[in-house]
C-alpha cells in the first residue's frame, strides 16, 4: 500500500474549516438575524456542503484501500476454496486407496482361510489313514 500524499489534503482541510470559521466570526448560531429564517437556511446549506465535502474526501481517499481490501478478501476466499477442493480430492483418493487395500486384505484373508482349510483337511485325512493302519503318527513319541 502506498503512502498517502499530504498535498491534496491541505486544501481539503481548509475547505472543511471555512464554514466553521465563518460561523465563529458571526458570533454563533444565535447571533445575527433576529428573524432566524435566513440563518437556519444558511446553516442547513453549510451543513450539506460540509457533509458533501466530507463524503467526497472519504470516497477519494478510502475508495482504493477499501476496493483493494475487498479484492484481497475475495482472492483469499477463492484460494481457500481451491485449496479445500484439492484437499477433498486428495482425501477421496486416499480413501479409495484404503478401501482397495482393505478389499485386498479381505481377499488375502479368504485365500489364506481356504489354504488353511485344505491343509487341515489333508492333515486330518492323513491322521485318519495312519490311525487306521495303526501306525504311530510322526508327532507322537513312541513309548518304550
Amino acid at each position: 500500500m502506498r503512502p498517502v500524499r499530504l498535498r491534496p489534503v491541505i486544501p481539503l482541510l481548509v475547505l472543511l474549516a471555512l464554514p466553521t470559521l465563518a460561523l465563529a466570526a458571526g458570533g454563533g448560531a444565535d447571533a445575527g438575524h433576529e428573524g432566524g429564517g435566513g440563518k437556519a437556511v444558511y446553516d442547513l446549506i453549510m451543513r450539506v456542503i460540509n457533509f458533501a465535502i466530507l463524503v467526497g474526501a472519504l470516497v477519494y481517499f478510502l475508495r482504493k484501500p477499501i476496493v483493494e481490501g475487498i479484492r484481497n478478501s475475495v482472492e483469499s476466499v477463492r484460494k481457500m476454496i481451491v485449496d479445500a477442493e484439492e484437499s477433498r480430492r486428495q482425501a477421496e483418493a486416499k480413501m479409495r486407496e484404503a478401501e482397495d487395500r482393505l478389499a485386498k486384505v479381505d481377499q488375502e484373508r479368504g485365500r489364506f482361510r481356504c489354504f488353511l482349510q485344505v491343509v487341515l483337511r489333508r492333515y486330518l485325512a492323513r491322521a485318519a489313514r495312519e490311525q487306521r493302519r495303526n501306525v504311530p503318527l510322526e508327532w507322537e513319541v513312541p513309548v518304550t
